[in-house]
């Protein structure tokens, strides 16, 4: 995931084609990116509430080539820097929310708000909390007892399977 968000993040922006679409895939590509290195570091890790300094998971924002060199290991610190950079970028330029299955700027907000509470840094998980909710009411009772097959109002993201694309 990491390789392909680098691929469309350096890229994109070489292709020919409509500016806001191109915009919309590097903000996508960010977003993706960021949920790529959170799940490494929390994952592999010592939590950053324990040690910033320790250790973390290679960085690699560029495109992997065969002959590339393998990236040292940053430390936690590094990659939340990196993540919250990622994030910023996926705020600039990832769609408003349209539908829950694309990485919209509603996701993004909603993924910096859990990546700040790992952060401990409550104010800015408090506000994009409430920027990821803003336009996502709760469901009701009725919609609710129906079962969460479908998306509704409330989902932010999803990743939306189909027959075709999934076994």
């Amino acid at each position: 995931v990491i390789q392909a968000a680098n691929q469309v993040i350096v890229n994109v922006p070489q292709i020919t084609g409509d500016d806001a679409e191109k915009a919309s895939l590097r903000g996508q590509a960010f977003g993706l990116r960021a949920l790529s290195y959170f799940n490494l570091v929390r994952l592999y890790c010592m939590d950053y509430s324990v040690d910033p300094n320790s250790p973390g998971v290679p960085l690699r924002t560029t495109p992997a080539s065969a002959t590339s060199e393998s990236p040292g290991r940053g430390t936690v610190q590094e990659v939340y820097n990196q993540i919250t950079m990622d994030l910023d970028s996926a705020l600039e330029y990832a769609p408003g929310f349209s539908e829950s299955a694309t990485f919209s700027t509603d996701a993004g907000h909603a993924l910096a708000a859990r990546v700040y509470l790992y952060l401990q840094n409550y104010d800015r998980a408090i506000f994009h909390a409430r920027q990821a909710y803003a336009d996502h009411p709760l469901m009701g009772i009725d919609e609710m007892l129906a079962g969460l097959a479908e998306p509704n109002d409330e989902w932010i993201w999803s990743i939306q399977y189909t027959p075709d694309d999934n076994s």
